[in-house]
């Protein structure tokens, strides 16, 4: 496959010719030319042929409209170890399903800035080793202070009745020597849900943080749902008793043993991308978005950014608090009105390693009218205690919509936010960019970068619910340089996974 700037993308030589072979420990080296655009240096991290294509996993359900979309990588997420800037893990979703899931999971490990890729994929399904689970999604990564790496991913079966949190580990030593295979642990299982034919009690969206502050301490928390995330039944969506409750857990030790997953708080909400941060100073906060459950149930936060906060290490933890409104709509192909799915409602946030002070960014139609989304932001400095008015901060020209932001803050104060727009649809296609603003004056003025050399077609995109991406990029930093993972379309309903650094 060709990249953005024609240079050979990475390609699975090994994959090729081993089927589907679980991936643990197999190592697998490309190297990568950047593409370069101005100061950007970009290059494609993402397997050539996917390493399941081969995999004769369970398919579509008798009746459905699922089907697989092979060698597309969606939804990714990257973490840097803060022994070796120059090591990096992006990891994201590997051959999606229209209707929830992916065949696995891979993580693109670099362990010299960015010019050799090696991929791997921990036991989280069939396709990788793990014949309890066809499916796994939503992935995210995090190192701890020592140099390890945590990989979680949320797993299911086909028809998402049954489904599960799962955390691999990957060993500092491993990734240090040169000469060691990168074998990620066999994972460990947070949380084990039947939920029956209605899918009741379908865990969703985890994310995984460890803690800068305390040695060997790691957070996980998703929210679990009273119905799957995707298609199923959505009569129930409209039960009284729609909710999803935050369940979170801890390990304290490494990762060797986590706590029983605990609900932090009980109410008839939804709440959907959960994200602890952890403040200089050892609090941890929590945010995602909140909503009311159907019926006519009162609930004050209702349609809100929201965040709870805890400064025990999560032993205990405040009543969820409101940080912002949130007017989040559906993005849609201004050529053909066809839906591109983004977690418009999902927030990122940044923490300033040093002040504190902290950022969260999400999608929101206010200031236009609810027409589009443009990239809303609010920032505290007080913990929590106080936000600014959500502001602006995407730079899109003409009216065009902007969408999924990942944030991020630099040891030196600077903020940075991601995002994808179509200010350069012409209508021979949906031409697509991703942009870096930052700001160097705690969010007063921003100054913006491109980081897509070259437009993409989102209507090449996989299609679940919409041409997909992912609800969610990333955004992190090496020193002061930047890195930003995302996805875009290289062939029609072809992805790949790009990581791009810019000063």
């Amino acid at each position: 496959m060709v990249g953005l700037s024609g240079d050979v993308r990475l390609q699975s030589v090994l994959g090729r010719r081993l089927g589907v072979l679980p991936l643990v420990g197999v190592l697998v080296l490309a190297m990568v030319r950047p593409a370069v655009a101005g100061s950007v240096s970009l290059v494609d991290a993402s397997t050539g042929t996917s390493p399941f294509a081969s995999c004769r996993d369970i398919g579509p359900l008798n009746g459905s409209n699922d089907f697989n979309t092979v060698n597309t990588e969606i939804e990714p997420r990257m973490a840097i170890d803060p022994t070796n800037a120059g090591t990096m893990i992006a990891v994201y979703q590997q051959d999606r399903w229209r209707n929830g899931g992916a065949r696995g999971l891979v993580a693109s490990i670099t362990r010299n800035g960015g010019s050799a890729w090696s991929i791997t994929s921990p036991s989280f399904s069939q396709c990788s080793g793990n014949p309890e689970w066809n499916r796994a999604s939503d992935p995210w990564v995090t190192f701890d202070p020592a140099g390890n790496a945590y990989f979680i991913a949320l797993t299911s079966n086909a028809d998402e009745t049954h489904s599960g949190i799962l955390v691999s580990k990957l060993d500092h030593n491993q990734l240090a020597s040169k000469n060691k295979k990168l074998e990620w642990s066999a994972p460990v299982t947070l949380i084990d849900t039947f939920g029956g034919t209605l899918g009741l009690g379908f865990n969703d969206k985890e994310s995984i943080t460890a803690d800068p502050t305390r040695p060997g301490t790691v957070y996980a928390v998703w929210d679990q749902s009273s119905v799957p995330g995707e298609d199923r039944i959505p009569g129930v969506l409209h039960a009284f008793s729609y909710r999803q409750e935050t369940l979170f857990s801890r390990t304290t030790d490494f990762g060797a043993t986590w706590s029983t997953p605990k609900a932090l708080f009980f109410s008839n909400q939804v709440t959907i991308g959960n994200q602890i941060v952890v403040e200089p100073n050892g609090n941890l906060a929590d945010f995602f978005w909140a909503s009311k459950g159907s019926g006519i149930q009162p609930n004050e936060n209702s349609d809100h950014q929201a965040a709870m906060y805890s400064s025990d290490g999560g032993l205990h933890w405040s009543p969820p608090s409101i940080v912002s409104d949130s007017f989040p709509l559906r993005v849609v192909d201004p050529n053909s009105g066809f839906p591109i799915r983004a977690g418009t409602n999902i927030p990122d946030v940044g923490v300033d390693p040093n002040s504190g002070a902290l950022y969260v960014v999400w999608a929101d139609g206010r200031w236009s009218g609810f027409t589009h989304d443009d990239i809303a932001l609010t920032k505290s400095t007080d913990g929590g205690k106080t936000w600014s008015p959500a502001q602006k901060v995407n730079q899109t020209p003409n009216g065009a919509a902007a969408f999924t932001a990942s944030a991020h803050v630099l040891a030196d104060g600077t903020v940075g936010v991601t995002y994808y727009d179509f200010r350069n649809n012409n209508g021979n296609g949906l031409n697509t960019d991703y942009f870096l603003v930052t700001s160097t004056d705690g969010g007063v003025s921003w100054s913006e970068t491109r980081l897509t050399p070259s437009s993409f077609n989102m209507e090449w995109a996989p299609i679940s619910r919409g041409y997909f991406t992912g609800d969610y990029e990333g955004l992190t930093s090496a020193g002061s340089q930047w890195r930003a993972v995302f996805i875009q379309t290289v062939a029609l309903r072809d992805t790949d996974a790009f990581v791009a650094a810019t000063p």
